[in-house]
């Protein structure tokens, strides 16, 4: 998938384009942003007459597959430039949200490379023999240490980077992190009901993409015991306070815009306040286990640094005996 800064500058521009007059098919060419190869040849194929839906289907990897039902859904309603906008606000929310954590993990995760390079080299000091460097058991030390580490990073990454619904289900596991994926998750669901509305889906439909974007278990499971009101496209506001997944204000500002016809903005307005939320918990973790990790880190450099001494003075005794 493309970095966020980069989906969100595309789809910026291509609303604005679109706005300006310029069919899809242009609109795709002319924004820069990801592969200008790949997007010739989504260009290309809309204007051959190939189905949206189809030329989506197809659409390189780098393009989410929520961000595919969202213009998939727009294109029918004739709702693509407002979609666009919302993408990009969306995708301009996250991208600020990961950055923050990422600047938080660099510091205790250098300390932390910092001190698997020396403490081998701290073992090889002997009081008695002096120092006796080994290359192979140096390198066996650092790459037991780090290969680990660079292997969890590895698969965190390529979660994220393939849009892995394992990802989320990960995150619920961790303290802290649970409420974020909570948080999270009802972001992602209200701005994807709203934006689903947004482009003229029907209310069933809405709720099922949402669901399916959202990844939350709780929310899957609340919208099929829903489904048998939104299969009548009945208002489902009045049922929501059954279900402990949807809090106090979600349910009153889907029941308030319900009845004043402004639930689309609404849900959307929901999803910046609980992307807030997540970002403040996010923010929390940040703290909290950057600071743990530096904490182990320096326990255990203090640690090698006691042991070297120890064994310095139990030499030391030794020889004035």
């Amino acid at each position: 998938m493309a970095s966020h800064k980069t989906l969100a500058s595309w789809y910026q521009q291509i609303a604005q384009t679109l706005e300006s007059g310029v069919p899809l098919a242009g609109a795709i060419e002319l924004a820069a942003g990801p592969s200008q190869a790949d997007r010739i040849a989504l260009s290309r194929q809309i204007q051959s007459g190939m189905p949206l839906d189809d030329v989506l289907r197809g659409a390189p990897r780098w393009l989410p597959r929520q961000d595919r039902l969202f213009i998939s859904a727009a294109a029918r309603t004739g709702r693509l430039p407002q979609t666009f906008s919302n993408l990009a606000e969306r995708h301009s929310r996250v991208g600020a949200n990961q950055l923050k954590g990422i600047l938080s993990l660099l510091y205790p995760l250098g300390i932390f490379h910092f001190g698997v390079l020396i403490t081998p080299v701290v073992g090889m000091i002997d009081f008695e023999k002096g120092f006796q460097w080994n290359t192979a058991a140096y390198l066996g030390q650092v790459a037991g240490m780090l290969l680990p580490l660079w292997g969890i990073i590895g698969l965190i990454i390529f979660l994220a980077k393939t849009d892995s619904p394992l990802l989320p289900r990960l995150i619920r596991c961790i303290p802290i992190l649970r409420g974020y994926s909570k948080s999270q998750a009802l972001a992602d669901f209200s701005y994807a009901l709203g934006t689903f509305l947004d482009a003229g889906t029907p209310i069933r439909k809405s709720w099922q993409g949402a669901a399916a974007v959202a990844h939350d278990p709780a929310l899957s499971k609340a919208t099929r015991a829903l489904d048998a009101v939104l299969v009548r496209e009945q208002d489902p506001g009045p049922e929501l306070k059954r279900h402990s997944c949807f809090p106090p204000d979600f349910v009153a500002m889907y029941q308030a815009g319900a009845r004043s016809g402004q639930l689309d903005q609404n849900l959307l307005r929901l999803g910046r306040q609980f992307q807030e939320k997540a970002n403040t918990r996010m923010t929390l973790a940040a703290i909290v286990y950057p600071t743990i990790l530096f904490l182990l880190v320096a326990g255990f450099l203090v640690f090698s640094i006691l042991s070297m001494y120890s064994n310095y003075l139990h030499a030391l005794t030794g020889m004035m005996e």
